[in-house]
């Protein structure tokens, strides 16, 4: 499984991913990630984790093996949920964190993580 975070700039603090359980993965973390970059960053990935990158019809489109779209934050809006309907895509909404207080940020990289991981062992 190919894994990219595309802003983790978003997240507050010192912030830590732990390392997932699985056996075999390959983790890309970028600090931000321009629209004009999200397609080449995350074509072979099939894990995709957003805080604050809007992901439209085009950049999703791109997304060519994409199977689990973690979004993190309270809202949802820069998301195109038409786009994602018409795809066999898993998303996941992590809310109730605040991604700029250092130890709820902490706590959604280890909930993704975990989530990540249980996603993994469910799909090979």
């Amino acid at each position: 499984m190919n894994i990219v975070v595309l802003d983790s700039e978003h997240l507050a603090g010192e912030i830590d991913f732990p390392p997932l359980e699985a056996a075999k993965y390959g983790w890309k973390q970028y600090p931000s990630t321009p629209q004009d970059l999200i397609g080449e960053r995350s074509w072979r990935s099939h894990i995709v984790m957003s805080v604050a990158t809007p992901l439209n019809r085009k950049v999703l489109g791109e997304m060519n093996n994409l199977a689990l779209l973690i979004v993190v934050g309270d809202t949802r809006g820069e998301i195109d949920e038409a786009a994602l309907q018409e795809r066999p895509v898993t998303v996941l909404h992590l809310t109730g964190y605040d991604p700029a207080d250092p130890q709820q940020a902490q706590a959604l990289c280890d909930l993704a993580v975990k989530e990540m991981d249980r996603f993994i062992a469910g799909n090979q």
